[in-house]
């Protein structure tokens, strides 16, 4: 191969310039905006907002660290905010959930946990269609004070054994917010 007109190599590289440090600092936060901005919209358009906790803007927390020459952005949110968007195999069936890494390992929950769905069949977002499911064997009438309490327990078991849908809300949010950001 000859070495015609290859002149122009001894040119590149010779005015680039590192991004001043405030600048970057900006667009990371700037970033981190975009970011709980797409989230909040994903949550909102596939309706996977109960109780309001995981839409609102004090579950957010941001922390921009500097390393280096690098800055790094730290997102927080409500602990569960990764079960909903991975989802959770069930313990009989993982059809919701196949390549979650997450799966219950027992068929109770936490006394928070009954209180939140409690309290969201009250609110009307969480409903069982079949109520034949939800009668009170004989025996047992003391054991519930009410068909909410009987409702929330059948809710319960059936998302222990077949999971939680995954919804990807969070993996789609970052995917769009660093295809359209730019620096």
């Amino acid at each position: 191969m000859k070495k015609e007109n290859v002149d122009w190599l001894d040119e590149t590289g010779k005015d680039w310039d590192l991004m001043p440090k405030d600048e970057i600092n900006s667009a990371v936060k700037r970033l981190a905006a975009d970011l709980i901005h797409n989230i909040q919209q994903n949550i909102r358009n596939r309706g996977i907002n109960d109780s309001g906790k995981m839409v609102s803007d004090d579950s957010f927390g941001t922390n921009i660290i500097s390393d280096g020459d690098k800055e790094i952005l730290e997102l927080f949110m409500v602990y569960y905010a990764d079960y909903v968007n991975k989802g959770v195999k069930g313990w009989g069936s993982s059809k919701n959930a196949p390549n979650s890494p997450y799966q219950f390992k027992s068929k109770g929950m936490s006394e928070d946990g009954r209180k939140s769905i409690m309290a969201s069949i009250q609110r009307g977002k969480l409903k069982l269609t079949d109520t034949s499911k939800t009668k009170v064997q004989i025996g047992l009438e003391k054991k519930y004070k009410n068909k909410i309490e009987s409702q929330a327990d059948r809710m319960i078991w059936l998302i222990k054994k077949y999971g939680i849908k995954q919804t990807a809300f969070l993996d789609d949010a970052i995917q769009k917010t660093i295809k359209e950001f730019k620096f």
